[in-house]
């Protein structure tokens, strides 16, 4: 069966908005089964093409959400490392940087420079602004909160300055 090719047909098949009957329910049912049909026939590389443009935009989302834990770019490049099948040494090799410095940088201890957001935003079709972006969000929120004395603000520079 292929997928509908205007909205009364898919209306037809999933219920309209109005209608919440059961027809509503095993249309959807159906449609999950077209998908999953279709899902199964992606090759392999298609499929891992799927999963990088979900962790771009899952990317996208850590930089602009406004939470306690940012996910630090070591876990994505983890990721991205996972869904590729390529291990740390060999992608090392492939962007011609030491494996411990890699290392580094996916657990956290080194961070993601201008040029390694270069590289990764362009294997990965990401944004390289997308991966500095959250390396500072990432750093901000590893700052102790409250622990250091009270800075002067504007107000002081401008009593200083006045």
């Amino acid at each position: 069966m292929m997928l509908p090719d205007n909205h009364q047909d898919f209306d037809r098949l999933v219920g309209s908005e109005k209608s919440s009957g059961p027809g509503s329910s095993s249309g959807m049912e159906e449609v999950k089964s077209i998908i999953r049909r279709e899902a199964e026939a992606l090759s392999s590389v298609e499929k891992a093409r799927i999963q990088i443009r979900g962790l771009g935009y899952e990317l996208q989302h850590a930089v602009h959400q406004e939470a306690e834990e940012i996910p630090s770019p070591g876990e994505f490049l983890r990721r991205y490392l996972a869904v590729v099948g390529i291990t740390q040494k060999e992608f090392a090799e492939f962007i011609e940087m030491k494996s411990s410095n890699l290392n580094a940088v996916i657990k956290g201890t080194r961070r993601i420079g201008f040029e390694l957001s270069v590289t990764l935003g362009r294997i990965f079709e990401v944004d390289a602004a997308l991966w500095l972006m959250l390396q500072n969000k990432y750093e901000l929120s590893m700052l102790p909160v409250n622990t250091c004395k009270e800075e002067p603000g504007l107000e002081e520079l401008l009593k200083r300055v006045g």
